[in-house]
């Protein structure tokens, strides 16, 4: 009849009485007609709303509303509905939107956000692993643990995250690009001579406001010439209880998460053990291939300083490493190895008999020729 106030009602008695939440006089236009209005399932008094133009949420059981539009278009907001920790929306004539994982709105922190910077704790996590890239499968998302975090101002070169799994063990640290200037290669170095997988990643954020990092869950992978490709690519962490760490400046912030066995392995009986047993054999399948990389640059290296015979002998060691130039090569040494790992880190498996073997075989073929080449 003309009327565009929003009008929501509660009622906790299941519907013999209902109370008219107030929404003009704390956040929400006049003009802005109610739509739809949902509860968290998780979180008590935490309430989505719906309008002809957009979405608001009260973290206080409607007392107060906030405008929560983010990136949506101006749109009447249809249904709402909360699966699996995503915020889903339909919306009139602009499609479904989802916003992933809300967690840190469901975290009481949020509502008392000031000058002291807030780590979130971050969802617990199921570990799964995507169809490799082709076209005849859909562009599925990576597994990773959202890790959101508040920062009260804009920081330059003082952030950084940190895993450590339940030993308190440091299994991955990232620091925010704009603190690249700050690392030597000195110390660059020494990170590569731990399990540790430190890294530089410029999704780290540092401005001002709630920020996201996706983990994804990867620890250090097998050295590469690369520099753009060392130690990347490595294997997942195992399923079990982790704590990520926020440093800023010299303040460090700590939440406790939990990394879980994808339920249909478990149907298949691949429990957190044979992941533990797989992911130890790996890293030794990547350390091997590490082995052998340093080993062919470093031959490389010598055959360049070398002269006569010796480099002769050196230049024949190297060709039992390295592939030759050309299409279809036989596979050497390096290539054989990588193929290994790539075996052993497709899946997570019980690992067979003939993969053991292969890998003793491996190693004695790379001590046969460090012996060789005695440099």
């Amino acid at each position: 009849m003309g009327d565009t106030t929003p009008y929501f009602y509660k009622t906790e008695d299941f519907g013999k009485s209902w109370e008219l939440l107030s929404t003009t006089t704390n956040g929400i236009p006049m003009d802005h007609i109610a739509k739809v209005l949902r509860e968290d399932p998780v979180t008590k008094g935490l309430l989505y709303a719906g309008t002809e133009y957009g979405m608001f949420v009260s973290l206080n059981d409607g007392k107060e509303w906030k405008n929560f539009q983010q990136n949506l278009p101006i749109t009447p907001i249809t249904d709402i509905i909360l699966h699996r920790g995503d915020l889903v929306l339909s919306t009139m004539g602009r499609g479904f939107w989802i916003l992933d994982n809300i967690t840190s709105l469901r975290n009481s922190a949020i509502s008392n956000l000031n000058d002291t910077p807030v780590l979130f704790a971050p969802d617990n996590t199921i570990r799964y692993r995507v169809p490799r890239r082709s076209r005849d499968f859909p562009n599925y998302p990576d597994t990773s643990v959202l890790i959101d975090y508040y920062l009260p101002k804009e920081f330059t070169n003082e952030v950084k995250l940190e895993v450590l799994n339940a030993d308190r063990q440091i299994v991955a640290s990232i620091v925010s690009d704009s603190t690249k200037t700050k690392t030597t290669k000195e110390e660059v170095e020494n990170m590569a001579l731990s399990m540790t997988f430190s890294y530089f990643d410029n999704k780290l954020e540092t401005k001002k406001g709630i920020n996201r990092f996706h983990w994804n869950m990867r620890q250090k992978g097998a050295w590469d010439k690369r520099e753009s490709r060392r130690y990347k690519n490595g294997p997942m962490v195992p399923p079990g209880d982790y704590i990520v760490r926020l440093t800023v400046g010299t303040e460090e912030y700590e939440q406790p998460f939990k990394i879980m066995v994808d339920p249909r392995m478990a149907k298949e009986g691949i429990d957190s053990t044979i992941i533990t047993e797989h992911l130890s054999f790996e890293n030794k399948v990547l350390q091997l291939l590490t082995n052998v990389r340093k080993f062919q640059s470093n031959l490389e290296s010598e055959i360049k300083k070398s002269k006569g015979d010796k480099k002769e002998n050196l230049e024949k060691i190297l060709k039992e490493i390295k592939n030759d130039e050309g299409a279809y090569p036989q596979q050497m040494l390096a290539a054989q190895t990588a193929y290994l790992s790539y075996i052993v880190g497709d899946a997570d498996k019980i690992i067979g008999k003939d993969m053991k073997e292969r890998y003793l075989e491996l190693v004695a073929a790379l001590e046969k020729l460090e012996k060789e080449a005695n440099l």
